[in-house]
């Protein structure tokens, strides 16, 4: 069983698959920069949601989108002075190969740039159905004429219209509308000509082209709410009358590092591949998960150290041959439910974490009799692989 957070209806929902593979969208890193410690909070999250889903005996596919057309490519490949493609082909191998060292089953990575004749067609579709315009800036998207503005973020309609978001111009027709395709791109389409596909549309045309149209489970920061998110589902509303596009998100919180977001532009990053020199998947798991999801966080090496004496203690789970046998089988039972009971609770790994150190707890004062061994032993293997900490020590 798994309990989600319906953020569009404002509440909690059993979740059941249209079909019967899981669909998970993620909304990944651009590929300028190594992925840093605020992407793996969003990727191990990713990882316990498709651990979890593959224990209840579901299929899953797991898609990432690796943004390679930003303002943010063109600006590195301007002071380089090389093509944006080359930023962007240096970081897909470098972010690939660290995803695949925190997720270890199958992910689809997909770069928009691969798409941009199906971005063409929907931005056409939209022209035609006059949801789109263009100025001399480029093709903007409409967002006065959807029905469901504001139904993910829960902003007022008007706040939302009269944002200003991306710099203004005097043709828009509303300050929020947002660019389905910039002129000052160094792609090139024959439609369109030189440019490139707006943010929100390039998640969209992925999942139209690689997902049908609709995804059972949208991963990403809590901060792509508004507009990216919001305008994502708008997206699908205005190409094909769906909405919305994913029902279920899970929206992951901010990790901060001195007081304010990690980022690039303020010098305050932390990257995965440095971190793991020091500290490995184990620990980094262990600390992810201590945090409940959608909460912000301040990063600090104490907090790290703190992950890494819970996994010796995790890992130094032993029976007491010293005292009498005693049968735990109610209290191994009991723990094995409730730490199932967290995780399919809208994913609390805080709780479930928990509950594995109450288990090892109680083992360390008694010599477990053998009957109780085999629960123990299939417990904690369920507790590892559904989390991936130990794994590598699961009991046979």
């Amino acid at each position: 069983m798994l309990r989600l957070y319906n953020r569009i209806l404002g509440k909690f929902e059993l979740f059941k698959p249209l079909e019967k593979t899981v669909k998970i969208f993620v909304c990944g890193p651009t590929l300028y920069d190594d992925v840093h410690l605020g992407h793996l909070r969003v990727l191990l999250i990713t990882d316990l949601v498709n651990r979890y889903l593959k224990f209840l005996g579901l299929r899953t596919e797991i898609v990432i989108n690796l943004t390679d057309m930003d303002i943010k490519i063109l600006e590195k490949a301007y002071r380089e002075k090389v093509k944006s493609k080359e930023i962007a082909d240096r970081y897909f191998e470098r972010v690939t190969e660290d995803i695949r060292d925190i997720i270890k089953d199958k992910v689809f990575f997909i770069r928009p740039s691969k798409l941009i004749q199906e971005s063409t067609k929907i931005i056409l579709d939209l022209l035609n159905k006059d949801l789109a315009y263009e100025t001399k800036e480029g093709i903007y998207c409409d967002i006065s004429k959807s029905k469901y503005l504001g139904s993910l973020s829960k902003l007022e309609r008007n706040y939302i219209l009269n944002s200003l978001l991306e710099p203004s111009e005097d043709n828009k027709r509303n300050p929020c509308d947002f660019k389905l395709w910039s002129r000052s791109g160094d792609e090139i389409d024959p439609k369109l000509g030189n440019g490139m596909v707006g943010w929100h549309l390039q998640d969209f045309t992925i999942i139209e082209n690689f997902l049908g149209g609709y995804c059972d489970i949208h991963i990403g920061a809590k901060e792509l709410i508004f507009p990216h998110h919001e305008f994502i589902l708008l997206l699908g509303e205005y190409y094909t009358g769906v909405y919305p596009i994913s029902r279920f998100f899970i929206h992951v919180g901010l990790l901060n590092y001195k007081g304010e977001k990690m980022s690039k532009s303020l010098g305050n990053i932390v990257y995965f591949r440095d971190i793991i020199n020091e500290y490995d998947m184990d620990v980094l798991r262990i600390y992810y998960y201590l945090m409940k999801i959608n909460k912000d966080y301040n990063f600090n090496f104490n907090s790290l150290y703190l992950a890494q004496k819970i996994k010796k203690r995790l890992k130094s789970i032993k029976i007491n041959k010293g005292r009498k046998k005693k049968n735990l089988i109610k209290q191994i039972e009991e723990h094995k439910n409730t730490f199932l009971k967290c995780i399919g609770n809208n994913l609390n790994s805080n709780k479930a974490i928990k509950t594995w150190l109450s288990l090892k707890d109680i083992i360390d004062r008694f010599n477990v009799d053998e009957e109780s061994q085999e629960l123990l032993k299939e417990t904690l293997n369920i507790f590892s692989s559904i989390t991936g900490i130990l794994e590598r020590n699961a009991i046979k």
